[in-house]
């Protein structure tokens, strides 16, 4: 029975065709893999049907363990469909929400056959007992000791080897569904199919990493780590979307392009860098901020003019301290421009725009003011 149970295992394991198909893409792989699995599948079923030859009396128990493999046969395919259609969320809902239960529910199968093993031990041994009393046949007891024996260490070899390496790779299935994805999955060292498993389970874990972080890399600016352009326009267009009232602050750096200009690029991305940490410390919570390009800089946030003006003034002085950089103490200073949506400005471009122009006209008047779209500047 555990001769079947470990080729279960083998029949099921695609690791290498995910791996191949959601990692590398790679279809001449995937057919080649496909025939050795296949070639495992029926291995797995002549294995059932010797068995049902040999031991007539588990059918019944073979009979399950081969509904629970055609489940997960099903499962697998179904999850190679999904990938061949470069539908990878849809492959990994169907790994979590199928193969994942039906690789338990074998699991659990196995376990099963491991309490009948002892209560059949127990069986046995008192069978033996009653014939030892009997008979005295001390040949017979020893012959049943040694069955005990075998059982007992065939329990024990399918608890070491399978089940409590499956316990392992389940619990960590469960943490990467629940979004937990740092650990890595445990039992890759292994050869066998469990081996293959959780180095499959791997690849979907560092998938999902790289996922997040190519998706990160697109909504920030490389050099201040604060959002960019695209990200900001599509931050306005949600809030814009739930109605919600909105005012943004446009900030262009006075000095910037004199101290790039006179001590070098190097020099220019540092101040840069400093006014972006500036702007973070002079936020409140659920404030939002990021970099327009060049030397421009905005901030959206939600509540009442009074608020927004508290957070220019706070901006501007902030950003009118001179920054050191290389030992030399460089002026910042920034003049700022306020609109508010929908007073100022329909759409979240509109917006901007509304920003942008009380900037310009705050710069008119002199460097270092705060701009109102509604309102002549300071």
């Amino acid at each position: 029975m555990v001769l079947v149970i470990r080729a279960g295992l083998h029949a099921h394991d695609d690791s290498h065709l995910l791996q191949a198909l959601f990692v590398e893409r790679d279809i001449p792989a995937r057919q080649r893999i496909l025939g050795e699995r296949d070639r495992a599948q029926r291995r797995f079923r002549d294995a059932v049907a010797r068995a049902q030859d040999i031991l007539p009396q588990e059918t019944a128990a073979l009979d399950d363990i081969g509904r629970h493999f055609e489940t997960m046969f099903e499962a697998g395919q179904r999850i190679e469909a999904a990938l061949l259609a470069d539908q990878d969320e849809l492959a990994l809902r169907l790994l979590r929400d199928e193969r994942v239960p039906a690789f338990e529910a074998f699991r659990r199968v196995a376990q099963a056959e491991v309490a009948r093993l002892h209560r059949r031990m127990d069986e046995i041994s008192e069978e033996a007992t009653r014939k030892a009393e009997r008979a005295w046949q001390v040949t017979l007891v020893t012959a049943v000791l040694a069955v005990l024996l075998a059982l007992f260490l065939a329990a024990w070899l399918l608890r070491r080897t399978v089940i409590a390496p499956l316990d392992a790779v389940a619990a960590r299935m469960r943490a990467l569904e629940a979004g937990d994805d740092r650990a890595p999955v445990p039992g890759q060292e292994r050869g066998d199919e469990i081996g293959r498993m959780a180095r499959a389970l791997e690849s979907f874990r560092l998938a999902a990493i790289e996922r997040r972080r190519l998706g990160h890399e697109a909504r920030t600016d490389a050099l201040t780590g604060l959002l960019n352009r695209r990200a900001l326009l599509e931050t306005l267009e949600t809030l814009a979307s739930e109605a919600l009232p909105m005012l943004a602050i446009v900030i262009d750096l006075d000095h910037f392009k004199l101290a790039n200009d006179t001590h070098g690029h190097a020099v220019g991305d540092a101040l840069l860098r400093a006014a972006a940490q500036r702007i973070r410390t002079a936020l409140r919570a659920g404030d939002i901020a990021g970099r327009l390009g060049g030397d421009e800089f905005v901030v959206v946030l939600a509540g009442t003019d009074e608020a927004a003006e508290a957070v220019a003034h706070r901006l501007r002085d902030t950003l009118n301290r001179p920054v050191e950089i290389n030992g030399r103490l460089l002026r910042l200073g920034a003049t700022l421009g306020i609109a508010a949506l929908p007073r100022d400005a329909a759409t979240p471009t509109g917006l901007l725009e509304a920003a942008d122009q009380a900037l310009l006209r705050a710069k008119r008047i002199g460097r270092g003011g705060v701009g109102r779209a509604a309102a002549r500047a300071e």
